[in-house]
Parts: structure tokens; C-alpha cells; sequence
């Protein structure tokens, strides 16, 4: 197992950052191999993926490591999983209080990683303090998902059921 990356096929699949509060459970009861990517610590460890095979996940995989790797310094969220079973992309951001800022995070992997013609979901895990303030921020979000990508939907909440 990679740190910055792993496949896992578990009942339940948490993202958690170390030091932060919030988390995301990902409920897989069918048990699915789900790809985890922790785009920060492969970004900040320079870690490889380290896939050889002749797939395309591992082509995606290896795109993938190219991106992290160019994109120093660049907002990104925490964490990018992947349900090939379901051509199913899950982009999460574990946030404190800053949800516009966790907002633009998604947006940005979003734009780097989406694959074409899956389903995203994308999913900030926050604090609930401030999101009455936002409401304008989040509706404006949305309308740019729609219009910008197919298959595509965000949710403020800790947790989704795939």
C-alpha cells in the first residue's frame, strides 16, 4: 500500500485528515473496490503511485501522479476516491469553518482530475457555522457544476451510501 494512495473494499471507507475534526464515511455495503487517492499527501510527499500495469486505472493512476506532481502549491481537496464498478468519482474536502474556501478546493480538483462521462459527486465535510452566510457562494457553485460538467453533484454532509 501506497500512502497517498490504496484500494480498499471495505463496508465502510472514512477519510480523515490528521488534526482535523471532520471526517467522511463512504458506506459501501456491496463492499466495491474503491481507489483512494489523498491528494494532499501525495503532493506534499512527492509520492509515486507506483502502477505498472497496462489498465486504465493504472493509466489514470500514473495521469494522476503526473498532475499532483505539477501542481505545487495549487488549492486542491483532500481526498479523490474512485468506484470504477460505478464509473463513479468522489471528490471530498474536510473543512473546519472556511467553506468558501473549501468550495474553491473542489472546484479546482474538479477541474484537474474529472473524468469524462463518470458520475462525480463532490462533498465538503464541514462545521455547519456560516453556511447560512454562504448559501449565495453554494448556489452559484452549483449553477457552474451544472453548467460546466455532466453527472455532477455536491452535497455539504459526512457521509453518502453508494
Amino acid at each position: 500500500m501506497n500512502s497517498c494512495h490504496q484500494k480498499i473494499a471495505h463496508s465502510t471507507i472514512v477519510v480523515k485528515e490528521p488534526g482535523e475534526r471532520s471526517t467522511f464515511r463512504l458506506k459501501n455495503p456491496k463492499k466495491l473496490e474503491v481507489a483512494h487517492f489523498k491528494l494532499d499527501e501525495c503532493q506534499a510527499r512527492g509520492n509515486q503511485l507506483g502502477c505498472k500495469e497496462q489498465t486504465k486505472t493504472c493509466a489514470f493512476q500514473n495521469n494522476l501522479q503526473q498532475k499532483v506532481s505539477n501542481w505545487q502549491g495549487q488549492k486542491r481537496c483532500d481526498a479523490l476516491l474512485e468506484i470504477a464498478e460505478k464509473e463513479t468519482q468522489i471528490f471530498v474536502e474536510l473543512k473546519g469553518q472556511d467553506i468558501a474556501a473549501g468550495i474553491e478546493q473542489l472546484e479546482a480538483s474538479l477541474n484537474l482530475f474529472a473524468k469524462a462521462n463518470w458520475q462525480k459527486k463532490l462533498f465538503l465535510s464541514c462545521n455547519s457555522k456560516g453556511l447560512k452566510k454562504l448559501n449565495t457562494k453554494i448556489k452559484r457553485f452549483k449553477a457552474r457544476l451544472r453548467k460546466n460538467y455532466k453527472k455532477t453533484d455536491f452535497a455539504i454532509k459526512s457521509e453518502h451510501h453508494i
